[in-house]
């Protein structure tokens, strides 16, 4: 699923097999911040029917990269109550792009004290140039900001941040880091935290 902030369509399709009228309620429970709409579907469909109803999913701005699932509660009625609990597995990212960012430590030589660099590694795999707002947030400190202007196909592009004497903060807190299309709605997230700077400093 593309990151964006314009609504993504999708038709849900429902088959009744039984021999018997269905009737049956589809209510998306999870994420609760996605705007699913409508958030519950009412159904009633005679003996090997099948229907199809459309639903529009609006991402926060605050979503992350990475898979997710759509969980849905179903309770069918054919002779009597069933509850079933569903999940339609999904990835959310931006399309033509590849993003990763990670965490290291990095002493400042002026002060002995160990900074949190953040390093944000973009390719576009796209067939045309891409220009991004590249940002990392960590809260007590500055939103920092950087541009990628016109990144060719098939190019890689490096951009990097440093947080001064930040390493206290990651152990109650999450880093946010993450790029936004220029002129568009394509924005992927990724949030850090102290596990995945741990994980990196175990890498041989």
């Amino acid at each position: 699923m593309e990151s964006t902030q314009k609504p993504h369509r999708a038709m849900l399709s429902i088959s009744n097999p039984w021999n018997r009228v269905l009737t049956g309620t589809i209510l998306f429970t999870q994420p609760q911040n996605w705007r699913v709409e409508p958030r519950r579907v009412q159904f009633t469909l005679s003996p090997h029917q099948k229907a199809q109803f459309p639903i529009q999913m609006q991402l926060p701005v605050s979503e992350t990269a990475g898979y997710k699932s759509l969980w849905a509660r179903v309770e069918l009625m054919p002779d009597r109550q069933y509850v079933i609990e569903l999940a339609a597995p999904m990835e959310v990212g931006m399309k033509g792009l590849k993003f990763d960012a990670t965490l290291s430590l990095e002493p400042d030589t002026a002060t002995g004290r160990m900074d949190l660099i953040v390093k944000q590694t973009i390719v576009n795999i796209s067939d045309k140039p891409v220009s991004l707002f590249c940002y990392a947030s960590l809260p007590g400190f500055p939103r920092q900001e950087r541009l990628v202007t016109e990144l060719e196909p098939g190019k890689p592009a490096l951009r990097r941040f440093r947080f001064s004497n930040a390493l206290g903060f990651l152990e109650t807190n999450q880093l946010r880091t993450g790029v936004r299309e220029v002129g568009g709605p394509a924005i992927l997230n990724k949030t850090l935290t102290k596990r995945d700077l741990d994980q990196a400093s175990a890498q041989p």
